[in-house]
């Protein structure tokens, strides 16, 4: 029987981990800036976003929390109430009618990811309920959701720039260029495909003064390429055929992470079966990191492969 060659781990070539490092700070900083006990309600979307920016062991300053739903209500006596939301005109309308149903006694304080708009503060003042809420900004900006991929996690940015009505997803991608090269020395090479992508290089500073920080500082990054999701309309309507791709078409992968019943991982619960949240990172799993980007019809054969070879390593044992 033919063995094919054993693949290799990624090699991500940079070191993201100062990209994990700023969004957690803020996201500390900005939590320990507010005294005594805090009572979280937190935007479901965000709930596996905020579990990566703030890492395993900052798990700690979220643990009193409850998912912001349309019908939430305050039930515990803590003063200081945290709002960690997008900036979502729903949302927000959430926001402000629980401000109005308690009008007395309580701290409020919103964490907007990444920035609030225009139309969210004006939710806030038609409600009368502005000037109650301390508003934070959370710029998460790109968030490394494994070794080599960074994401703004923006799933309405198309939609919003194609019908015209919000540019601020361009204003997000231009900071994020802005990060990477105050952390990794500027690019020497950019180029851009697409009207949007031309927008945002055209905006990015030209004058190397204006990138003090990063004067003598040898690029990380040799060059880089944007393209607008306007010039391949058809790539997101194919079938992945890659190991993550089959595993994202049947499960749906979210922030790095999928939900699995407990049946298919034949756990054993006591009731009925649940889901269980699977985090697929390639630091987290060897073999995921060597399987991921490879075709499912390679997997059989690798599959096979690791199973003699943890067959033998049992028998030495």
């Amino acid at each position: 029987e033919k063995d094919i060659a054993e693949p290799e781990a990624i090699d991500p070539g940079i070191d993201l981990d100062p990209l994990k490092d700023y969004p957690r700070d803020q996201f500390i900083q900005a939590m320990k800036s507010i005294e005594g006990d805090k009572f979280l309600m937190l935007d479901p979307e965000l709930k596996d976003l905020i579990r990566i920016i703030i890492g395993k062991t900052e798990q700690g300053l979220i643990k009193d929390q409850v998912i912001l739903e349309t019908d939430s209500k305050i039930d515990v006596d803590i003063q200081n109430v945290v709002f960690i939301v997008r900036s979502n005109v729903d949302v927000f309308k959430i926001v402000a009618r629980i401000m109005q149903e308690n009008p007395e006694g309580r701290v409020f304080y919103a964490f907007v990811c990444p920035r609030i708009t225009v139309i969210c503060n004006e939710v806030l003042e038609e409600s009368n309920v502005a000037k109650r809420l301390t508003i934070m900004e959370l710029p998460y900006e790109l968030i490394p959701l494994d070794i080599d991929v960074l994401s703004m996690e923006d799933d309405q940015g198309f939609r919003d720039l194609a019908l015209g009505y919000n540019f601020q997803t361009l204003t997000l991608v231009k900071h994020s260029i802005e990060r990477l090269e105050a952390l990794y020395g500027k690019i020497p090479l950019k180029f851009a495909k697409g009207a949007w992508s031309c927008m945002v290089l055209n905006a990015l500073p030209k004058k190397e003064k204006e990138h003090s920080s990063e004067e003598g500082q040898e690029p990380e990054i040799s060059a880089m390429i944007m393209i607008d999701r306007s010039v391949d309309l058809y790539t997101p309507l194919l079938t992945q055929l890659t190991f993550e791709g089959v595993i994202d078409e049947f499960f749906g992968i979210k922030y790095a992470t999928i939900e699995v019943d407990e049946k298919i991982l034949e756990i054993e619960t006591q009731g009925p079966a649940g889901k269980k949240q699977l985090i697929l990172q390639s630091q987290e799993d060897i073999l995921f990191s060597q399987c991921r980007d490879l075709h499912i019809n390679m997997m059989k054969e690798t599959f096979h492969n690791k199973y003699k070879t943890l067959k033998a390593l049992l028998k030495k044992s």
